[in-house]
């Protein structure tokens, strides 16, 4: 090899190392960002590791109330209890006012049928009376049709035994002229 291939040879490396130097200082500075966030994530946490703690004291004061609840579900129970006996004697008066009332039902019942079928005798006398007024009207109308009838043959009679007894008067006076 020859001093001038080695020369570019050196100086071939020398641009190839200054690359890879350029590269390192570049993953150099991205290693310092990444450090610089993880200790950012390790302040959340311990920001979050600190609300943790107070979430953890508030369990634990909750965890006490739940204690009292409990104590006064046990006392709640008991009322329970209680009302449930006095519920079922109340349960046992309804059953037998319900079964008298049952009784009073049936019986109003009855009643109420005995007073349909008098309604129904009375509509079916309604019925009967209404259709003899009908006829009733029917031939009063059927009247006053015929007695119109003989009014107006009356009427024209009358007319003709007027214009009969004018001929008559005329034939009178000729008769009695002559």
């Amino acid at each position: 090899m020859t001093s001038n291939e080695y020369e570019q040879l050196v100086e071939f490396l020398t641009r190839q190392f200054t690359e890879i130097d350029r590269r390192f200082t570049g993953v150099d500075g991205r290693l310092d960002q990444l450090d610089r966030r993880l200790d950012q994530v390790d302040g959340r946490l311990d920001e979050m590791d600190a609300h943790f703690v107070a979430v953890d004291t508030r369990f634990d004061q909750m965890d006490a109330r739940f204690a009292v609840v409990d104590t006064r579900f046990g006392a709640g129970d008991r009322q329970f209890a209680e009302i449930a006996g006095v519920l079922a004697r109340i349960d046992r008066r309804f059953t037998g006012i319900e079964e008298q009332i049952a009784d009073l039902r049936r019986e109003m019942l009855e009643h109420f049928d005995e007073i349909y079928r008098c309604f129904e005798r009375l509509e079916q006398e309604y019925q009967a009376v209404v259709q003899g007024l009908r006829r009733v009207e029917a031939a009063l109308a059927d009247e006053r049709g015929r007695r119109e009838i003989i009014e107006r043959d009356l009427a024209e009679l009358k007319r003709h035994v007027a214009f009969l007894q004018s001929r008559i008067d005329d034939i009178q006076q000729r008769l009695d002229s002559a």
